[in-house]
């Protein structure tokens, strides 16, 4: 097996010129390239460097015109990206050696491990910075970054391990949370325990109001997920022309027909929503909704008039800006 790492000058140099000096002591045969200037690199990349001279593998400058490193990249087992890290804040530009080896990796039949990010992601967004690694897996260091799990960065970044690399426990709860995974362990935190004798009128009820003709989906989903996270009473009001359909899909949430126009909620459904939701807990209003023929009104005279919790969704939030 043979494997390539493409080192940038900047912090990320060593990671990646210490994960070529590993994966030769693993046997593989390992060439590290440095993308950028040697009078630039940091004393720990240095230090990586003349320890993976003493495995008799030297750093070599890269060249984009070098088919020889081209034909290396594109054909090896594995490639480590460690261009760029957290830091970078402005594009790769075209026609640059950075960019040449961004395409590179792109091109590869290898494996792209990605060193903390994958290179020309935003940490901070996800947004990608002219262009980008695609990795397989990006080990990342200490924390997860924001820009892997939103944006184009949450698919550029594969899977995503978080490794410690000895950074003080102190000091990592003392920084700033900025967001929050909802995982199965944050959601059985925040969800409150369910009583051995419970049954669905304990555990609250939902009215969901949404649907079109050609929009059938987005309110079945919505209803799914509500069951899904526990509610125990789930009804599902629908226009009329569309509720065999949800009929048919719905389990354990409760369809029922509303009056409509053209395959739209009609005006006419107001007072039976209004009804339905003075016995729920919360009501979410939108989903799959469509736009016009009256359902601007309807949606803002559900607003002034339902008195539960409210989520706005989808086309009931575009009602708002139709006004």
């Amino acid at each position: 097996m043979s494997g390539a790492a493409l080192c940038g000058a900047g912090n990320n140099c060593g990671d990646g010129i210490a994960a070529a000096r590993l994966l030769f002591l693993k046997g593989l045969k390992v060439r590290a390239f440095l993308v950028g200037d040697y009078e630039k690199l940091t004393p720990d990349a240095l230090e990586e460097t003349r320890r993976l001279s003493e495995c008799g593998v030297e750093l070599e400058r890269f060249d984009p015109a070098d088919e020889s490193q081209r034909a290396w990249v594109l054909g090896c087992d594995v490639v480590i990206d460690a261009l760029f890290g957290v830091g970078l804040s402005r594009p790769i530009g075209a026609g640059t050696p950075f960019a040449a080896a961004v395409d590179w990796m792109n091109e590869s039949r290898a494996a792209v491990v990605a060193a903390d990010i994958a290179s020309g992601v935003s940490a901070d967004t996800g947004a990608v910075l002219g262009r980008a690694v695609r990795a397989d897996r990006t080990v990342t260091f200490t924390l997860p970054k924001i820009g892997q799990a939103v944006g184009e960065g949450a698919a550029l970044s594969g899977n995503v391990e978080v490794r410690d690399i000895g950074i003080p426990a102190d000091l990592v709860r003392g920084l700033v949370c900025r967001a929050q995974t909802v995982e199965r362990d944050f959601a059985r935190a925040a969800l409150p325990p369910r009583r051995a004798d419970g049954h669905k009128g304990t555990f609250g009820k939902v009215l969901i109001v949404g649907g079109a003709v050609g929009y059938t989906g987005a309110p079945y989903l919505t209803a799914a997920a509500a069951v899904r996270t526990g509610c125990g009473l789930v009804s599902l009001g629908v226009p009329e022309t569309i509720w065999p359909v949800e009929a048919a899909k719905c389990v354990s949430a409760m369809p029922f027909p509303l009056p409509d126009k053209h395959g739209r909620l009609s005006p006419k459904a107001k007072e039976e929503i209004l009804e339905r939701a003075a016995g729920c807990d919360a009501v979410a209003l939108g989903p799959g909704l469509g736009r016009g023929d009256g359902v601007t009104e309807l949606v803002l005279d559900l607003l002034q008039k339902i008195q539960q919790p409210m989520v706005l969704d989808a086309d009931g939030i575009n009602a708002l800006g139709d006004i």
